[in-house]
C-alpha cells in the first residue's frame, strides 16, 4: 500500500530482525529512564528477541505492517486477534500491541498511515472493535489516540521487574459510524 509519506507493508519473518532491533530500540527510548537498567535489559532481551518477534509473524491471529520511507523502514504495527480484558466491551476486538514511528519521524504523519493501515487491517480481517494499552505517562501517544476516537474503557497494570507502570485500556470501533 503506497501512501503519501511512506509505503506500507506486511512484515515476512525475513524482517523479524530488523522489527526486533526497532522495537527494543523505540521501547527503550520511551520508558527507559523510568526503569531500572537491569529489568529493562531482561524484558528488552524477551519481548524483542528475533526469535520472538519471527514467532509472532508467523501466528496467524497477529499481523506486522512496516512503514518505510526513503531512508528505509521508519515504523511498524503490530495487531493480533485473541482474548481482550474484561473492559473491552466491542464486538470481535482486535488488539493494537504496538505501533512505533522513529523519532526522526514523529510528527510527519507516519503515525496517521500506520493506524490507517491498522484500520483496514483489522476491516479486512472481520474485526469491528480495535483496542490497545497505553503507558498513563505517555501523553503524546494518549493525545494521538484521543484523535483517532479512542476512548478509555479501564485500566491494568504493567509489570516491568520492579517498576509497575499504570496503563490506560482505549478501545473504538473499526468502523465509527456502526
Amino acid at each position: 500500500m503506497e501512501t503519501g509519506t511512506v509505503k506500507i507493508r506486511r512484515a515476512t519473518g525475513k524482517d523479524a530482525e530488523l522489527v526486533a532491533e526497532m522495537g527494543a530500540r523505540l521501547f527503550v527510548n520511551a520508558v527507559g529512564a523510568d526503569v531500572e537498567p537491569h529489568d529493562l535489559q531482561r524484558y528488552v532481551d524477551t519481548a524483542f528477541s528475533p526469535a520472538k518477534i519471527a514467532g509472532e509473524i508467523a501466528e496467524a491471529s497477529s499481523r506486522f505492517l512496516l512503514a518505510s520511507g526513503p531512508e528505509g523502514v521508519v515504523g511498524y504495527a503490530h495487531l493480533r486477534e485473541g482474548e481482550p480484558p474484561p473492559c473491552v466491551k466491542g464486538p470481535r476486538p482486535a488488539e493494537l500491541v504496538r505501533i512505533y514511528v522513529t523519532s526522526a519521524r514523529i510528527g510527519t504523519g507516519v503515525g496517521k498511515e500506520l493506524m490507517q493501515a491498522c484500520l483496514e487491517e483489522a476491516r479486512r480481517g472481520g474485526d469491528k472493535t480495535i483496542w490497545l494499552g497505553v503507558w498513563d505517562r505517555n501523553h503524546r501517544a494518549i493525545d494521538f489516540y484521543d484523535a483517532w476516537g479512542f476512548k478509555r474503557v479501564g485500566e491494568r497494570q504493567f509489570v516491568l521487574g520492579r517498576t509497575v507502570h499504570n496503563d490506560l485500556i482505549l478501545e473504538r470501533p473499526v468502523d465509527p459510524g456502526t
